[in-house]
């Protein structure tokens, strides 16, 4: 049995029930990582010294396509962002609304056709609900936070068109009510925007 060695990982690489793991240091809350854990290197995940590290493959696959139908994938351009908004932002996440946590549940982890989504985005001085990088495009669930902003609203949806974005409007009671039509609608739109042409099926018919 190989020596013990120290590596450093990442939270999100550890695997706490591993039979290799020997001893780690205590995970206290708001911990910096990565830190520090011991263990024994079994055999058949060692690697010989001309052996590259691969990493893992993407969760999202490009391009995006939908019902077998391609979206054209745009450039990722670099948006202005006030910093003063990251932290507020970083809070919201944590206080998410209930239609937002629902939608993020059908998007998250590419659970919507492999789109990566973002939640709570700082764009320019304003923070959108979602938004996906690849398509440009932002989504906003309308609740009851929205009653009496129409001209505010309007504004700020004009000043981030005008950065070149699309912005997708949804109603909070749809999200709440109907997620599935919702979803689906989503779907519809994003093909209609974005689709380069039927789907393979579509065009044996």
């Amino acid at each position: 049995m190989k020596s013990i060695k120290p590596f450093s990982l990442s939270h999100d690489a550890l695997t706490y029930d591993s039979p290799f793991l020997k001893e780690t240091k205590t995970k206290q809350k708001n911990t910096t990582l990565p830190y520090q854990i011991w263990f024994e290197i079994p055999p058949h995940l060692l690697f010989e010294p001309n052996e590259r590290y691969k990493p893992k493959r993407s969760l999202y696959q490009f391009p995006y396509a939908i019902k077998g139908i391609p979206l054209n994938v745009k450039k990722t351009i670099i948006l202005p962002r006030n910093p003063e908004l990251v932290k507020y932002a970083r809070q919201m996440r944590n206080e998410s609304t209930i239609t937002e946590i629902i939608f993020w549940v059908q998007v998250t982890k590419g659970r919507f056709h492999n789109i990566d989504f973002d939640r709570q985005r700082v764009i320019g001085n304003y923070i959108v609900d979602f938004y996906v990088k690849k398509l440009h495009l932002i989504i906003e669930i309308d609740g009851d936070s929205h009653k009496g902003k129409e001209r505010y609203d309007a504004q700020r949806e004009a000043e981030l068109t005008a950065m070149g974005l699309t912005m997708y409007r949804i109603a909070a009671a749809d999200v709440k009510y109907r997620i599935k039509t919702t979803m689906f609608k989503l779907e519809q739109f994003i093909l209609e925007k974005y689709g380069q042409g039927e789907s393979e099926s579509e065009s044996e018919l």
